[in-house]
């Protein structure tokens, strides 16, 4: 009984090496393709432009994606912000790169533009959207001006030139709450060489 015990063990190993010796491992053929990537344009894609003497656009989604060039113009800086809109009548301003302000000016509006693209973090939220004058983004009582249009959305995209500053409202929210957060996307060009 022992030796029954050693030999069909050793059996089984000498039968499974010898299949082990006859088989190949054949490897198929690798081949190499170069695959194009396919644009799809279509006219909700396209980025708007400020028209001449305007001094931004602004619409509702679906926001067009963020061009990977604009003639004239050359990447500076992109970012991301969440301000928190508030209900009633008070307005929140785009912070700037690190938390700082908004990097508009009162002078120089051809010097830089941006681009934004905006969406409420509460998917029931109604929110306000606009630009305003650079120094009218910060509680200045002795500023004032005309403030750009106002659209009402859940998201939306934004086009100002360097004296603009982008701000946000929360309008009504289906939850009830008087408050949401608005991410918000930003590149900032500025004149092509």
């Amino acid at each position: 009984m022992t030796a029954i015990r050693f030999v069909v063990p050793a059996i089984i190993a000498i039968t499974l090496m010898s299949g082990c010796a006859t088989t190949t491992t054949t490897r198929p053929a690798i081949s190499t393709v170069t695959v194009k990537p396919k644009l799809t344009v279509t006219a909700s894609a396209v980025w708007p432009t400020i028209p001449l003497g305007q001094a931004g656009v602004i619409g509702v989604a679906p926001s067009p994606p963020f061009p990977p060039t604009l003639v004239g113009w050359r990447l500076q800086a992109t970012w991301n912000d969440m301000p928190r809109a508030f209900s009633g009548t008070g307005w929140t301003t785009v912070s700037g790169p690190d938390n700082a302000d908004f990097p508009s000016t009162m002078n120089g509006c051809d010097d830089r533009r941006f681009l934004l693209r905006w969406r409420g973090v509460s998917r029931t939220a109604q929110i306000a959207a606009r630009w305003v004058n650079s120094a009218e983004a910060v509680p200045t009582p002795d500023v004032t001006g005309t403030a750009g249009r106002v659209v009402i959305a859940n998201a939306g995209w934004i086009e100002v030139d360097g004296c603009q500053a982008p701000q946000f409202r929360l309008v009504s929210d289906a939850n009830g709450s008087t408050l949401t957060d608005v991410t918000v996307e930003v590149q900032q060009l500025a004149p092509a060489p």
